[in-house]
Order: structure tokens, then sequence, then C-alpha cells
């Protein structure tokens, strides 16, 4: 992942975090990384930070001084630092969408395993059609007709990564089950619509789908809803926590750590994939009372 398709920021942020920690692994200070590798401490601080575009004579002096010999990783990192931002599918929205969903979309497109979790709704990337339109009609913060139709493109395009014929994205999601009691103006063929999508895309070897059941522990629910993508090596995982903004992008390895073990304990309190698609199927059958 080169974040090659995200903006000029966003990609100084990636190739900053990632020297960060290959620095920090091998217990180097900020000023001695900078004095071995030829660099001012504070322009190398400001590297790591983001701010500062880096060259891949300085990555790669930089990755001396840590003693990375990795191709893979040299390689990846001096690629990175080479390559022009390119516009993306999503870029044509921009004058609708702000910057922070856009670099989640973009990050979102190369991520080689995402995990989600919503404490309220069906996520992004599991919700059908009907689904989307009636929650960006009853948002609590109404778009206007552009913003919404920009809405619903981005979100039903985002979905392809699941599908693509070429390693297609492993998802796997923890839906609360309270969520299938949302109700909609349109009325219950919307939810109907969306318990059918949900078993049909249970059934891709690519992607998990569980159910937090209703009589699950309440705590478990009422986390913060995120995301968290891993990539192909050498590029580090990153954490979304969503919000009606478009979301914030964690890059703390703490933090990440923190939610990786947290959506463990969630999958394992949820039904299993076999029972969750039986009660989406037994709900069906009730026909959605």
């Amino acid at each position: 992942m080169t974040s090659g398709h995200a903006t000029p920021t966003m990609k100084r942020r990636r190739i900053g975090d990632l020297l960060k920690l290959l620095r920090t692994a091998v217990h180097v200070t900020a000023k001695d990384a900078a004095r071995l590798a030829g660099l001012d401490a504070t322009r190398l601080g400001r590297i790591e930070q983001g701010r500062y575009k880096v060259t891949s004579t300085q990555v790669k002096a930089l990755l001396d001084a840590y003693g990375v010999s990795d191709e893979v990783t040299r390689s990846a990192l001096c690629q990175a630092t080479e390559e022009s931002p390119r516009a993306g599918w999503w870029h044509q929205y921009r004058d609708e969408l702000t910057e922070p969903y856009l670099d989640y979309t973009a990050l979102e497109s190369e991520a080689v395993t995402i995990q989600a979790q919503h404490p309220v709704v069906i996520p992004g990337l599991v919700q059908c059609a009907s689904y989307v339109r009636g929650t960006l009609q009853q948002s609590i913060h109404p778009p206007t007709r552009a913003r919404a139709d920009a809405l619903f493109a981005v979100r039903m395009t985002r979905q392809q990564v699941l599908t693509r014929p070429v390693r297609p994205t492993k998802l796997h999601v923890v839906i609360p089950e309270a969520a299938f009691f949302a109700q909609f103006e349109a009325g219950p063929s919307v939810m109907r619509d969306q318990l059918r999508h949900l078993v049909t895309l249970s059934e891709q070897g690519n992607i998990t789908v569980q159910v937090l059941a209703l009589e699950s522990p309440p705590n478990f629910g009422l986390h913060q809803a995120a995301n968290l993508l891993t990539f192909d090596a050498p590029w580090p995982s990153v954490l979304h926590f969503d919000n009606w903004r478009g979301g914030t992008l964690s890059h703390d390895q703490e933090e990440i750590a923190a939610m990786k073990q947290h959506f463990d304990q969630l999958s394992k309190v949820a039904l299993s994939v076999e029972k969750s698609r039986d009660l989406m199927e037994e709900r069906l059958r009730k026909g959605m009372k």
C-alpha cells in the first residue's frame, strides 16, 4: 500500500508513521537518527508528523541508520516518496464530501482486511441501497440533495472492494441485533432488503457477519463505531472512528492494539456465523414483525 490515491497530507503521514515505527523499534532517538541521516532534528520530527515531504534519498539514509535491510520495506517507502498522488474515483466528489471521509475511502480501497463494528446501525460496507437511502433521508444532520447523492454514490461504490476480482478485501463485521429494529419512512421493506443482503453477503468467502444478540451484556455494544484496517507489509494498521463528519483516523499503535483486543472479545461474545445467519433468516421468515 503506497497511499498513492490519498491526499498529499495523508500520504506524508503514512510515510512518517512508518518511519517513526521503524525508528522506535530499534530504540534510536530522533536526535540521533537525524544526525546519522544528515538531517536537522526539527525537520525529522516534522517528517514523522507528516508535515514535511521526504525524499527517497533521505528515506534510504534513515533506513540505514535504523539497520533496516528488508527490501520490501525499503522499496515500498522509496516508491511512496517518488509517486505523485493520483486521483481516485472518489476525487469527483471532493466538493461535497469532507477530506477526512475521502482519505478514509482511499485507505479503505487498499486495505487487506477490515474489522468493523457499530453500536447502532449496519456498517456502511454491508448496507443495501434502500438502507443507505433511508438513513440519508432520516439523518439527524440532513444533507443537501447534492451531498446526499454524493454520499450515496460513494457508499455504494466503496463496497466494490468486497467483490473486485483481484484480492477482494476480507471483511469481518459485528452488527448489533438492535439495528434490525430500525424504522424507515419507506416501511419494513427496507429492513427486509437489508437482511436479505446480509444473508447473501455472509455466504461470500471473504465476508464474516456476526450478530451481537440482544441478550449480550450491554457494555459490549456501547463502544464508538470503529473500523480497523490492515494493509500489505510494511504499512501499519489504521483505526478509523466513524462520525457524521467523516470520522477521525488514529495511527497510534497502542490504541490500535487495544482495538484489536476489543474486537476479538466482541466477536467471541457475538453469535457464531451460523447462528447469526439463522437469526437473520428467522426474522425474514417472521416478516420482520
